[in-house]
């Protein structure tokens, strides 16, 4: 599985001093599969967290939408 992590353009400039926003995925998925990580600007200079760590919380997000949409591809009723 091949996650791929983009960030999402901000809203406006305001936004943009505001928020990262991190889009997660594995390509050829349903969108429904897909994540979406909203990462406070403040929170990262500061210190709190990290572009790294929220990367890996999001593709650990990513990761169990995508194995519970395959569990369900394959249920039989």
């Amino acid at each position: 599985m091949n996650i791929t992590i983009e960030r999402l353009a901000p809203v406006d400039a305001h936004d943009g001093q505001k928020w990262l926003r991190l889009r997660g995925k594995v390509e050829g998925s349903p969108e429904a599969t897909w994540k979406t990580r909203t990462v406070n600007i403040a929170a990262l200079v500061a210190g709190q967290t990290t572009v790294d760590a929220e990367k890996a919380k999001l593709s650990a997000d990513v990761e169990e939408y995508y194995e519970r949409w395959i569990a369900l591809a394959d249920v039989q009723i």
